[in-house]
């Protein structure tokens, strides 16, 4: 299957050719290539810390963070005497901007206090939760939203909500502060993955900025392994991309 990147200037002609590519490139019989063709995580990762056995009761699934981009946090060494939590920092790079996310997998019993403790101590101002409040209807891992229109607008909301929590920030300390937001749903990869990456795709369209999604992905997954777990997911991702190219008036 060819490469297929999208920039908004591109999209701004009256020709609906791109929207009707993306659309072609997901009906393909090719689409579940390229999915599968992305590295699932990244060869030289090593998960020592998250496989100690102390840290066995610490994951909710198999989904490991890599040791070098898990989120470290203080707590009583007879507790958690690798301040481990299941958590990853995330980084992406959109033209001259750098945005950061630490993905997470929901917090089990055992880990509530950890989780509170990596939001306190990385300053994180915005959390995402894609899941049920109740701990035992975090639903399942490979889970995936249905409603594009609805997260378009979900996305929106989130944007608003950063540019908000950024310009309390400087109000509060004197400049501007790039500060992660935190994202999770049940184990941190499936639905974490698709609102991180529809959240820089659509930024990126925004401002003209090239839209590789397999690329993006890939850069995703070397930081957490498994990032957007499913085809659907996948899929949804571009569907997503196609509803606010539409919705935008680009075509």
């Amino acid at each position: 299957m060819c490469d297929l990147t999208l920039t908004r200037a591109a999209c701004c002609v009256a020709d609906p050719s791109e929207c009707q590519a993306i659309e072609a490139r997901i009906s393909n019989a090719g689409f579940f290539r390229e999915f599968e063709s992305v590295v699932k995580k990244r060869d030289s990762a090593e998960y020592t810390t998250a496989r100690r056995p102390e840290n066995e009761n610490k994951n909710r699934f198999r989904t490991c963070c890599r040791t070098r981009q898990r989120v470290r946090v203080t707590a009583p060494p007879e507790t958690n005497p690798t301040g481990y939590i299941n958590a990853s920092h995330i980084s992406v790079t959109m033209g001259s901007q750098q945005r950061f996310y630490i993905a997470a997998q929901g917090p089990l019993p055992t880990t509530v206090l950890h989780f509170w403790q990596a939001v306190w101590e990385n300053n994180v101002h915005l959390v995402v939760m894609l899941t049920d409040a109740t701990l035992h209807r975090l639903g399942r891992p490979t889970a995936c939203p249905e409603d594009a229109a609805g997260f378009v607008q979900f996305v929106d909301e989130l944007a608003t909500l950063r540019q908000t929590a950024a310009s309390e920030m400087a109000v509060a300390h004197g400049g501007s502060r790039n500060t992660p937001v935190l994202v999770h749903c049940s184990a941190g990869v499936g639905r974490t993955g698709v609102t991180v990456m529809c959240d820089v795709l659509l930024h990126c369209l925004d401002h003209n900025l090239e839209v590789d999604v397999p690329k993006l992905l890939h850069h995703l997954r070397q930081q957490r392994m498994l990032m957007v777990q499913t085809m659907t997911q996948y899929k949804f991702i571009y569907q997503v991309l196609v509803h606010y190219l539409k919705r935008s008036r680009l075509i």
